[in-house]
């Protein structure tokens, strides 16, 4: 079994990937659910999820504080 890694999100859309550096697609890592460059597993896959979805919900449907 590969080991965990995490992945930084950006803006929505973009992942870094916290072993090999390297940026890619919220689209591309969706695919398999890990990294496109050096294949490990992204251990934090619900949270990028759930943070994607709050970027990607209209302005009427974001929770308000």
């Amino acid at each position: 079994m590969p080991a965990h890694i995490t992945m930084t999100l950006y803006t929505g859309i973009v992942l870094e990937c916290e072993h090999c550096y390297r940026i890619c697609r919220w689209s591309e890592a969706m695919v398999r659910r890990n990294c496109p460059s050096c294949g490990l597993e992204i251990g934090n896959w619900q949270a990028l999820t759930n943070e994607v979805t709050k970027h990607e919900a209209p302005d009427d449907e974001a929770p308000h504080a």
